[in-house]
């Protein structure tokens, strides 16, 4: 008899998604059926709202909108721009927003939204000095790191890439 393993729903911006899954086998689920039966439903769920962003026509314009964004943070001192993966998260719901290496007179700086901040990274650079060294009063407002700020909007973004640029 058919019987219900696992079930999940979920609600968020691409609207309401339920996904059940019914086996049929003649003994009880034990606990690895029951992880087995998670993991396929997981795959299957990330998988569909995956292809449901990437059909949204919204989509490709927020993704270009970041890039445009982004690319206009360094003005005329590009060199090359490499789009890589989503630095920061591999799942479904960033997989669309990439991040970008630029390359610059000064070296390659890797740069890409992290959840609300924009993460920058310089480690690829002639940059010799820290960020403690580099953004001394930044530590006290954002994540300052060894070669890495993080920047909490497109202006702060601009103003942390002319200082390193300069």
């Amino acid at each position: 008899m058919k019987k219900l393993a696992y079930q999940l729903c979920t609600i968020g911006t691409y609207g309401e998604t339920t996904i059940g899954l019914y086996v049929d086998i003649n003994r009880e689920f034990t606990d690895k059926d029951e992880l087995a039966f998670m993991n396929c439903i997981n795959s299957l769920k990330n998988q569909i709202l995956e292809e449901t962003i990437n059909l949204d026509p919204k989509t490709k314009g927020r993704a270009i909108e970041e890039r445009n964004h982004i690319l206009s943070l360094f003005d005329d001192n590009s060199i090359f721009v490499e789009e890589i993966p989503n630095g920061y998260c591999s799942e479904y719901c960033c997989k669309h927003l990439p991040w970008f290496i630029v390359t610059t007179k000064i070296g390659r700086i890797k740069i890409g939204w992290r959840k609300r901040v924009i993460h920058i990274d310089w480690s690829d650079t002639i940059i010799s000095g820290d960020g403690e060294t580099i953004f001394p009063e930044e530590s006290k407002k954002t994540t300052v790191g060894d070669k890495y700020i993080h920047a909490w909007s497109y202006e702060k973004a601009k103003e942390y890439i002319d200082i390193l640029l300069c």
